[in-house]
């Protein structure tokens, strides 16, 4: 600002060294009004987009500050997510141990093994991806494209929940799960309530988004609140292999067999109810097991995917009395 007030008003005397004073006042302001714009054009779109564009580390310290119990540590592969939420969470009166793991997945190893349960924090640029990849083993509560930020928790998703309930946390994952309808369509805002065995959420040609189940298992938190009556209906798809045997699904909640379900071909809709007596008061945990899974690499068809697939979700909800059944 000061260098184009100086420019403006050195033109100015330039172009008008004699009489009038007026003349020479409307060029200082018509220089100043032209290198104005030519140095805030071309950032105004910058100053509007860019602040979309950068991670919201105090809205992630606010998180972790609303889920994490005292004494949790958290693993971080380098410097630059310590500085940044270790920087939010001093605003908040948390005082939280780092462990700076040096992009070595060895000390990752080493610094887990001396710790029963936390957090692992990853974001911003890394020397490689060796201690990123490692993380991904774990359960995954937040994430977001900035920064490609991942949260994750150890050891389990079960351990999560139970302990998040068991210090009075466990609203945090209520009001979530009522904010979201007690339905999950398996986007990448649900991430806080989907333990183990997801893949990514994805749609196919026909506009339906789903999310494929990996493996032998996979899990999802209900915490539906005070115990009642209940539901649950869900859209599924077995993986399609004309040579695999018959795909079934087992229902469990906490340690409650709910049903087994043979899976036909395409996608099907099913409901199985839930008394009172099976939910908890506090942590409820619906796991969903699989009788098969498939490579589709391995069929030789020429398909790249190398995930192990088992069912693909397209919703999940919790039923009670006066739920709206219409859904899209």
């Amino acid at each position: 600002a000061l260098g184009i007030a100086a420019i403006a008003h050195m033109v100015g005397r330039m172009t008008s060294c004699s009489e009038p004073q007026t003349p020479r006042k409307l060029v200082t302001w018509l220089t100043a009004a032209v290198l104005l714009l030519l140095f805030v054009a071309p950032n105004v779109t910058a100053a509007r987009v860019d602040p979309h564009r950068k991670l919201d580390w105090r809205g992630v310290a606010q998180f972790f500050d609303a889920v994490a119990l005292e004494g949790e540590p958290v693993l971080v592969p380098n410097l630059w997510p310590q500085i940044c939420l270790g920087y939010y969470l001093q605003d908040l009166g948390r005082d939280v141990e780092f462990v700076t793991l040096w992009e070595s997945s060895t000390l990752a190893e080493r610094a887990l093994a001396e710790r029963s349960k936390g957090w692992m924090l990853t974001a911003g640029f890394q020397k490689d991806n060796e201690v990123r990849a490692w993380m991904h083993q774990f359960v995954p509560v937040l994430k977001k494209r900035e920064e490609e930020m991942a949260l994750f928790f150890y050891p389990d998703f079960v351990t999560l929940l139970e302990t998040r309930f068991a210090a009075q946390k466990g609203t945090v994952f209520e009001e979530q799960f009522t904010r979201m309808g007690k339905r999950f369509d398996f986007a990448a805002g649900e991430m806080l309530l989907q333990g183990q065995g997801w893949s990514y959420p994805e749609s196919n040609s026909g506009g339906i988004g789903y999310q494929w189940a990996l493996g032998g298992s996979a899990e999802l938190g209900l915490p539906i609140g005070p115990p009642r009556d209940a539901s649950i209906r869900f859209r599924v798809l077995p993986f399609p292999h004309p040579e695999a045997p018959e795909q079934t699904l087992e229902l469990w909640l906490n340690e409650r067999h709910l049903a087994t379900l043979k899976l036909e071909e395409g996608w099907s809709e099913h409901e199985v109810a839930i008394p009172v007596s099976t939910w908890s008061a506090g942590a409820n945990i619906l796991y969903l097991r699989f009788a098969r899974s498939t490579v589709p690499a391995q069929l030789g068809t020429g398909s790249t995917d190398h995930r192990n697939l088992s069912v693909a979700f397209d919703f999940l909800e919790v039923v009670t009395e006066g739920t709206d059944l219409t859904h899209p």
